[in-house]
């Protein structure tokens, strides 16, 4: 299951970075809000440590067993991953290849809890996509 939890990771991260790149210079509101380097270092601890933990346990441990038990597996996956990306949806306001890109590692990462049973793989692919976002970020500002 590792094998495949990496291959999603590398898949979801190039997504991500296509994406971006697609996206070229367009600033999501998040990114407009950072007018110190106190502001971007603050984002990019929440990015990397708390944000994949809190978001993980609560959508794919709390949110993903509760509509699991009441909807079956498949429409799990689907809800819990949409509405990943409509949490998202007032940080990616405006950018829509972003928006498009973290809901599909919501439904991946959902599509990962669903057949890993848990929720670590999914703390580890937010990381890593989270990762992807803060090198862009940092990249782009000259960091």
């Amino acid at each position: 299951s590792i094998p495949l939890v990496a291959l999603i990771a590398v898949a979801m991260t190039g997504i991500s970075l296509l994406l971006a790149w697609l996206a070229g210079d367009a600033a999501t509101p998040l990114e407009d809000a950072i007018r110190s380097d106190a502001d971007l270092w603050a984002v990019v601890v929440f990015a990397l440590m708390v944000a994949p933990v809190v978001e993980e346990i609560f959508f794919r441990g709390y949110l993903y067993t509760a509509v699991e038990n009441t909807l079956g597996r498949w429409l799990a996956v689907l809800l819990v991953g949409l509405v990943f990306g409509l949490f998202h949806g007032v940080q990616y306001a405006g950018v829509p290849l972003a928006l498009a890109a973290v809901t599909l590692m919501g439904l991946g990462t959902t599509w990962v809890r669903a057949y890993s049973g848990s929720v670590l793989p999914c703390v580890v692919l937010h990381v890593v996509y989270n990762l992807a976002g803060v090198s862009v970020l940092l990249m782009s500002r000259g960091e």
